[in-house]
């Protein structure tokens, strides 16, 4: 199964993640409409409970998951551990593990064309 997650305080970078994430053929979306990327009582939480191995998250540029890094990197391990997949469009990472080390090791060791406009 495909899962959108979708996360921004604008508007119309929320309608520009929809239209990509709907191309992608996604099952089900989740949105998430604020600054930083929470647990507490946030759509992200309730699509991490909904997950399930084999399933596919797919979001639409690195900056959906902004927020406490170390809770990013613990998610993204425990996904990574029961076979959950996430790709980003936007970076092109087609793997948890891709984006695990894209945090880990840091952004020079991948030569991303829009990297300038990361976080905009």
């Amino acid at each position: 199964m495909k899962i959108g997650y979708v996360h921004s305080s604008k508007a119309s970078k929320i309608t520009e993640q929809v239209k990509a994430l709907s191309r992608y053929g996604v099952d089900k979306m989740f949105l998430d409409r604020t600054d930083s990327l929470s647990l507490e009582g946030s759509e992200f939480s309730k699509m991490l409970k909904l997950l399930k191995p084999g399933y596919e998250v797919i979001i639409y540029e690195f900056s959906c998951l902004y927020g406490d890094c170390s809770m990013v990197v613990e998610i993204l391990k425990k996904l990574k551990n029961e076979n959950i997949n996430m790709k980003c469009i936007c970076e092109e990472f087609n793997d948890v593990s891709e984006i695990l080390d894209f945090i880990e090791n840091g952004i020079g060791k991948y030569d991303l064309e829009n990297y300038q406009d990361y976080g905009k």
